[in-house]
């Protein structure tokens, strides 16, 4: 498992205790020797493609990546997607939690939309968005993180997990709601 964003570890630290070989990816200095210090190794530098490429060289490829609340953050998401696209098993998934478009407007967040996220997303671009790089949006989860988020499953494209009936639901709410219409703002 392959945490970006790992912080202090307390995360990987779950799955380290129950035999599972783990790495964190944390770009603060602090954290990335504190979680290595206590048997999590992080790496401590902000994810990219060229990171992957290294993790992939020196660890293999990641059953599992996982990443909260720092996709909104991300400068180059088209670079970053090419790293979890690498780094990723072939039966593989990687998840995310991020800020949900719906609810950010609808419950005006406006916290949600602060100068260090780039990005608020929703259902639609994302499922487009992932099988531009040969990936594809399996499940998809309402959270009450943060406001309002959505919990995302992803695997390489025509992969072995069957597509959930939240994608295709989140689809539909999001149709509904008239999220691609300018009214909707």
């Amino acid at each position: 498992i392959v945490e970006i964003g790992s912080n202090d570890g307390a995360f990987l630290n779950f799955f380290k205790e129950h035999g599972v070989r783990v790495l964190g990816v944390d770009p603060a200095f602090n954290l990335a020797e504190a979680a290595t210090s206590m048997g999590i190794p992080t790496l401590p530098v902000f994810f990219d493609s060229g990171v992957a490429h290294t993790i992939m060289q020196e660890h293999g490829p990641a059953t599992a990546i996982v990443t909260n609340f720092t996709l909104a953050s991300v400068d180059d998401l088209d670079d970053f997607t090419r790293g979890v696209a690498e780094m990723l098993s072939a039966d593989g998934t990687f998840m995310f939690e991020t800020q949900y478009r719906v609810d950010g407007f609808q419950r005006h967040l406006l916290e949600t939309l602060n100068n260090e996220q780039l990005s608020i997303f929703s259902v639609k671009p994302l499922d487009a968005y992932f099988g531009r790089h040969g990936l594809e949006l399996i499940d998809v989860r309402h959270m009450p993180s943060k406001g309002g988020s959505i919990r995302c499953t992803v695997q390489k494209a025509e992969g072995q997990r069957a597509i959930s009936p939240t994608v295709q639901e989140h689809l539909s709410l999001e149709e509904r709601l008239g999220v691609y219409n300018l009214d909707f703002y």
